[in-house]
């Protein structure tokens, strides 16, 4: 699909279209072009608009990674950290090679599997923080840190887990701290309250084409927050 200014997509309550699309062009540092169609709740009738909040999904760890980054160049987690300095117990099985370190975990080289040990995806039910330190040091290495890449949500969760440690708060709180508050992104939050979720697109499932869509819970992911829990607008993510 072509894009051009003025564009109407003709977006419609229809199973083999998007529900809504918000878009942000920047250049230079500048908003040049935004474009909101469609609706972000069918069942409420409600349109789409610029203030309209989107679950980033895995977009979340680019804020994370951000966080990380901010407290190296502060000195207080160098990148090159061993995690396991700072989380004794986050040793996974048959582990190879050299430990992993920070830079691993946000670079997708450190070996890790793709998720923890709960079946969220299908469950929709997250572990507590609890729940996932319990269950790492169960789990398999793929492959000796810095060798390979291997895209890891569990990593970011562990990114979380050292921040939390690190700081003694939780992640949520350190994130809006050094990146969030800092930068001015006033619809951003890795933990938004009822309020910031009434706000954000309705999420609309397909089971199969020719079928209707149907909604989709917001779902929090507790523990793998850092993975894929945030939610925020056009205008901030272009700020971003």
């Amino acid at each position: 699909m072509e894009f051009t200014h003025g564009n109407d997509l003709n977006l419609a309550k229809s199973e083999e279209l998007a529900p809504c699309l918000s878009l942000g062009l920047v250049c230079n540092g500048r908003v040049v072009y935004s474009f909101n169609k469609g609706w972000s709740d069918f069942e409420q009738s409600k349109a789409v608009s610029e203030n309209t909040r989107f679950r980033l999904a895995s977009v979340t760890k680019v804020l994370t990674a951000l966080c990380l980054c901010r407290l190296a160049e502060k000195g207080l987690l160098p990148l090159d950290t061993v995690v396991q300095d700072i989380l004794p117990w986050c040793v996974l099985k048959e582990r190879r090679g050299r430990p992993m370190t920070v830079r691993d975990l946000l670079s997708h080289g450190a070996g890790l599997p793709m998720d923890a040990a709960f079946p969220y995806w299908t469950s929709k039910v997250y572990p507590q923080r609890e729940d996932l330190i319990r269950t790492i040091p169960n789990q398999r290495e793929v492959y000796p840190p810095g060798t390979r890449f291997k895209y890891s949500n569990l990593g970011f969760a562990i990114a979380g887990l050292l921040v939390e440690q690190l700081t003694n708060e939780a992640f949520a709180s350190v994130l809006d701290r050094e990146i969030i508050v800092p930068l001015g992104l006033k619809h951003t939050a890795l933990e938004p309250d009822d309020e910031a979720i009434c706000e954000t697109a309705v999420g609309y499932r397909q089971v199969s084409n020719g079928k209707p869509r149907f909604p989709v819970q917001f779902i929090r992911e507790l523990a793998m927050s850092p993975c894929g829990n945030a939610v925020s607008t056009i205008e901030d993510m272009s700020t971003l």
